[in-house]
Parts: C-alpha cells; structure tokens; sequence
C-alpha cells in the first residue's frame, strides 16, 4: 500500500467535512497505519505471511450468510486474501507493541481455542478479517466518532496463559479433594 493510498482510506474513515474535522485522530490513525507499514518490512516477511496462511487453512472456505432483519440474505467471506491478513497482522503488532511476544505457534493455538467453541455451529463465528481486528465506531457526546480497534486473535493471545493457569488449578483441585473426607488433602 503506497502512502496515497493511505491518505485515501484515511479520507474514507476521517473525512474532512465540516468546520471542525478530527485532525488530531485523522493524523494519529495516519501515522499508525504508515508506522505499522514501516514495521512491516522490519519484521520478517514470512513471519506474518506464516500466520495468515496458517489461519487462512484453519477457517472454513466459502461464504457466511447472514439473514438481515428485513429477510433479505447477505453473504460475506469466511476467509480473506493473505495480503490483507498480512497487513492487519502488521497493523495489530504494531497497534498492541507485540515486536518479538508471540510467535507463529501462539497465534495458531489462540485461533484453534477460538474455532473450538464453534464446532457445533458457526452462526456466529467470525469471519477471518474480523477474527484478526475490527474496527468499531463509538459515538459520543459531542457528536464526534471514535473508532476503536478489537480483535478476538489478540485476545485469545493475551488470555493464553490465564487459561494454561486456571487448567492447572482446575486439575490440582481436582485431584486434591475427595468427597468422603470433604477437605483437601
């Protein structure tokens, strides 16, 4: 993505309208995303090309239908092109200061513990794009939008070891109590 090209989506997300635009945020979300251009080629290039195609083998191909409140049926893709998810990944490292935290295991263990709630269904699992961030427009009071970037991949990174944890307890306790005596051993 060449750096008009950013300034167009840019445009698209802050649009310069009115008497008092947004600068602030405009420039701030301009820079990130041309900073996290710039860390793109610093970091490896096969390390985000490896998450994205290894995620990409873990969702399901295809299209997810949505129905729509009015009946009508939209359709949107499970999964998304490994330039894109390459740029998100790069985008979301730089975003949340990951730089050396997580590697490309982490992040295909994290997607298999978020894919595993959906065996049964997939109605709302979410898409490939989404899984890695989403941005989310909030409202506020003074009629300014803010927009805010979530990912469930980051979360599902940043709660491994609270989950590696908490089945350590869970088998400990498990294996200490015994319901005749009633207490801890």
């Amino acid at each position: 993505m060449t750096q008009e090209e950013v300034y167009k989506k840019a445009n698209k997300v802050y649009p310069l309208v009115g008497s008092d635009p947004p600068i602030s945020e405009r420039n701030a979300y301009v820079r990130g995303y041309l900073d996290a251009l710039n860390e793109m080629s610093s970091m490896p290039e096969d390390f985000f090309t490896q998450i994205a195609v290894g995620l990409k083998k873990l969702w399901p191909s295809g299209n997810k239908e949505i129905r729509n409140r009015d009946g009508s049926v939209s359709s949107y893709a499970w999964q998304d092109s490994v330039t894109n998810l390459v740029k998100r990944l790069a985008f979301l490292w730089k975003e949340r200061q990951y730089k050396d935290k997580y590697t490309v295991d982490d992040c295909m263990s994290a997607a298999r513990r978020y894919l595993a709630q959906f065996q049964d269904n997939a109605r709302y699992m979410q898409t490939l794009r989404y899984f890695v961030f989403r941005q989310d427009k909030l409202n506020s009071t003074n009629g300014k939008a803010t927009y805010v970037c979530k990912s469930s991949l980051a979360d599902y990174l940043e709660t491994a070891p609270v989950m590696d944890m908490s089945s350590e307890l869970e088998t400990f306790f498990d294996s200490s109590t015994t319901f005749d005596q009633g207490n801890l051993i």
